[in-house]
């Protein structure tokens, strides 16, 4: 933008306060009118180049080499994830918050097992299950996907690809068939398939992608036991919405759509750990405010009596309180999804995820009210709860904090934090048999190669090992 010579040298010294107020809002006018045309400019192609990636993508064909660059070793662990055969269950014994929390502070992080996996900020991390070896993927928010072998040595270590063209919200490894699922805003769910060696589009929603956003997604084989099929799964979509997907028949088309009481996006979505009928949903409100339909069916204390004169100051007063609140929905997916079997509202402001524990004992949100929220028999109408002060204000150059529970304790999770000496939190839930909830932070992974905030986080489900992820794409291993 090219600003008229008259209007840079125009000297306003000599000129009355109206002349000066004229010239001012001339020049305002001016820059004003030519940023909109750049903006609409930006928009327009940015909105012509923009379109969904629906080819498969090769293994052997990573972002980050040229065709003549690719190491002869590059994926070398494929074959070995997928040929793996060990279909031993592991047992679960159910470990004292004591001897876990002291052999999680026993981790540690070593130079070698600090990598920059993925081109931007890490919005996503999970490690494969198998036991062999430790795989690490990430994806970040332009939706670029980094694989990780951390024991292998050298260049082929880490390889990119590019299956989405925006956030990666969701990794899935499936411990059950070998696969590795991944959510995009983009609308789409991909899998690596490890037996064709490559990224497969599972699914893309049958709306644009300017339409709609899958927000979050989760399968419904939730453990080894679960009756449902490893094709099976649930996401949250920006409409408030719930979608029931099976991947095996259709992949642009739901199998069930459901309504909810939401009025806004899903912020997470998650089948029950053991009970696979309930499904848990999080929300805030439409454009950052709740509808007064919500508020006379939701958020006013179930204790009070609101008569028709009851004042309308006193009304409004209360909605404005709750009106950036979000709110955590418990579903039975055998009934109809427009009302929540219970609603869990404590929260002051947006929710940024809420999950329930390994055992289903817990639930565990986390809150831009700088809180995170530990329920128990949150199935109840009046479950019981304790408030964490926790500091969660990551801004918009971080990932927001989300919970991830660590499968090999029941009710032990992960969380990032915004404290100095940077470090990685994990946060044990106990429940006494007054089923009274405490929240203890039982570990904080410190170290001299631990120097930015991990706001992704994960846990390999049988190995000592704990995964963060950073804003610069870079992934540190504990172990």
């Amino acid at each position: 933008m090219t600003i008229p010579t008259y209007l840079l040298n125009y000297s306003f010294i000599h000129l009355g306060n109206e002349e000066i107020t004229l010239k001012r809002k001339e020049l305002e006018e001016f820059q004003a009118a030519h940023a909109k045309q750049d903006y609409e400019a930006i928009i327009e192609s940015e909105n012509a180049a923009v379109e969904r990636i629906r080819d498969d993508i090769k293994l052997a064909n990573p972002v980050n080499f040229s065709n003549d660059e690719v190491p002869t070793d590059l994926n070398s662990w494929v074959a070995k994830l997928y040929n793996h055969n060990d279909t031993k269950v592991v047992k679960k014994i159910k470990k004292e918050a004591y001897d876990y929390a002291k052999k999680t502070s026993a981790l540690t992080l070593e130079e070698n097992c600090v990598a920059k996996i993925t081109e931007n900020r890490i919005t996503s991390v999970a490690i494969h299950p198998n036991s062999d070896k430790i795989i690490v993927f990430a994806g970040d928010k332009s939706g670029y996907f980094g694989i990780w072998d951390v024991m292998m040595e050298g260049d082929g270590s880490i390889s990119k690809y590019k299956p989405h063209i925006a956030n990666i919200n969701h990794i899935y490894a499936n411990p059950r068939n070998q696969q590795v699922y991944s959510s995009s805003y983009d609308g789409t769910i991909r899998v690596l398939d490890l037996q064709k060696e490559m990224f497969r589009l599972a699914f893309e929603t049958p709306e644009s992608l300017y339409d709609i956003s899958v927000n979050d997604l989760s399968f419904c084989c939730t453990n080894d036991s679960s009756s449902k099929s490893d094709e099976c799964v649930y996401v949250g979509l920006s409409t408030g919405k719930l979608a029931f997907i099976d991947l095996k028949e259709s992949n642009s088309k739901y199998t069930n759509l459901h309504d909810t009481c939401f009025d806004s996006k899903i912020q997470s979505v998650q089948v029950h750990p053991t009970l696979e009928h309930y499904l848990i949903a999080t929300s805030g409100g439409t454009n950052g405010t709740h509808s007064l339909t919500h508020f006379l069916t939701h958020s006013l204390p179930h204790s009070a009596n609101y008569s028709l004169t009851h004042s309308l100051s006193q009304l409004l007063t209360h909605s404005l309180t709750h009106s950036l609140s979000g709110y955590v929905g418990i579903f039975d997916i055998r009934k109809s999804m427009k009302k929540a079997v219970s609603t869990l509202n404590d929260h002051s402001k947006s929710i940024n995820a809420a999950y329930a524990s390994t055992n289903g004992d817990v639930l565990v949100s986390v809150s831009q009210d700088n809180t995170i929220k530990t329920y128990h028999n949150y199935m109840n109408e009046k479950p019981s709860h304790v408030s964490t002060r926790h500091d969660n204000h990551t801004g918009r150059w971080l990932s927001t904090f989300r919970p991830t529970f660590d499968k090999k304790h029941p009710t032990a999770f992960i969380l990032g934090s915004m404290d100095r000496p940077r470090k990685i939190e994990v946060f044990i839930p106990t429940v006494d048999t007054n089923h009274k909830v405490t929240n203890t932070l039982g570990v904080e992974l410190k170290n001299e190669f631990l120097n930015s905030v991990c706001s992704r986080n994960c846990a390999h489900p049988t190995l000592d090992i704990i995964v963060g992820g950073n804003s610069s794409g870079r992934a540190h291993v504990f172990k």
